[in-house]
């Protein structure tokens, strides 16, 4: 009798965290995000940090359809994407109804360079929408989901631009943005088993969750430790927050 190989196990799928964390009532970050923009008539804008560069480069999608009566969809119609230096945004001035920033105002190398391409591209009275990681606070996150992560930050020196998630209501008011509402969500992530707990972590660096630079070996070691912890009904928390501007 010939021996069958078995087949090679696959990597898990990593899954973006932006569309597949859910908070308590069932909504994800990105219909968190985009119902902030349920009144918002014309073009909007959505910027991320761009890969291989995330410090200079910020990927652009422009939402052509945005407007009433679209909050909750997942998008628009008509699409058009790109990639820009983040300081110099290929959009004309007082183009854009909206932008929502995603993760990217911790990353970017020019911050006050891009903070003065928002208000040149924003039409008077648009609107900023900015997601940002938030800090985890102990009162609402499961102690076990969290601490493999924490030991494998451990004296990393973080995000570039620490202040746009800790004093991201101040820099938004330097930068002449009237701040209609600052909101923090925790989103959560089963993790029933290794390989999902291995495929969340691998998800925290492309969601934007953790900083870009932190090494493959930290993320590794953060899910081997996640991965020990894993079980039918554990989930993994994960901590946003989001400032809405007005120009």
């Amino acid at each position: 009798m010939t021996a069958t190989a078995e087949p090679a196990s696959r990597p898990p799928t990593v899954p973006d965290l932006l569309r597949s964390a859910t908070d308590r009532s069932g909504r994800t970050p990105e219909q968190w995000l985009t119902a902030a923009f349920a009144d918002v008539e014309g073009p909007v804008l959505e910027v991320r940090a761009a890969a291989p560069d995330p410090a200079r480069y910020v990927s652009l999608r422009l939402l052509a359809a945005a407007g009433p009566g679209r909050a909750g969809r997942s998008g628009p119609p008509a699409e058009q994407t790109g990639r820009a230096e983040a300081d110099r945004l290929p959009v004309r001035t007082s183009g854009l109804a909206g932008v929502r920033a995603i993760m990217c105002l911790p990353v970017v190398e020019p911050l006050n360079g891009l903070f003065a391409e928002l208000r040149r591209v924003l039409r008077p009275t648009g609107t900023l929408a900015a997601l940002v990681p938030s800090r985890p606070g102990t009162p609402v996150l499961a102690p076990r989901g969290w601490r493999p992560l924490n030991r494998a930050l451990a004296g990393h020196p973080g995000f570039r631009h620490e202040s746009a998630r800790d004093h991201l209501s101040w820099l938004l008011t330097a930068a002449d943005f009237a701040v209609l509402a600052d909101q923090r969500r925790v989103f959560w992530i089963p993790i029933p088993d290794p390989a999902a707990a291995e495929a969340a972590v691998a998800a925290l660096v492309p969601a934007g969750v953790w900083p870009p630079d932190v090494p493959a070996d930290r993320v590794r070691r953060a899910a081997e430790g996640l991965a020990r912890q894993a079980a039918p009904g554990r989930r993994l928390p994960i901590a946003l927050r989001m400032l809405v501007g007005r120009r």
